[in-house]
């Protein structure tokens, strides 16, 4: 998709010619790296944020679901989650780009504190 420049937009008489593509508004700094002590593996293909939350108590683990399901919402960042009791996969990516970046590892270290919760 060609997009057209706001600088062409105002004031077409400086005749810039150039093409922002979807990418150009993304730091430098990508991707971003997993910490180490994280138990976040991860992949690739999309490059993504993988963890897998185990509770064996029934009442915990359909609480734990609801409350990422409570985060999706409130930060309109939403992760695949695949539900096999006893298990939650939780997979996170920015779909635009393909990629990890600082919202998914801050979606992460908030899944991981309300996880420390039902510790």
């Amino acid at each position: 998709m060609k997009k057209v420049s706001l600088v062409d937009l105002y004031f077409p008489e400086n005749k810039i010619n150039f093409q922002i593509n979807e990418a150009s508004t993304i730091p430098k700094e990508l991707p971003i790296e997993v910490k180490d002590n994280s138990k976040w593996k991860l992949k690739e293909d999309p490059e993504r944020m993988v963890r897998i939350y185990s509770l064996s108590k029934r009442k915990e683990f359909k609480y734990f679901i609801q409350d990422l399901l409570d985060l999706q919402d409130e930060s309109e960042h939403h992760a695949r989650i695949t539900i096999q009791y006893p298990q939650i996969k939780v997979e996170l990516w920015t779909h635009g780009i393909k990629q990890v970046t600082e919202s998914d590892i801050q979606w992460a270290e908030k899944a991981d504190k309300i996880f420390n919760g039902y510790k």
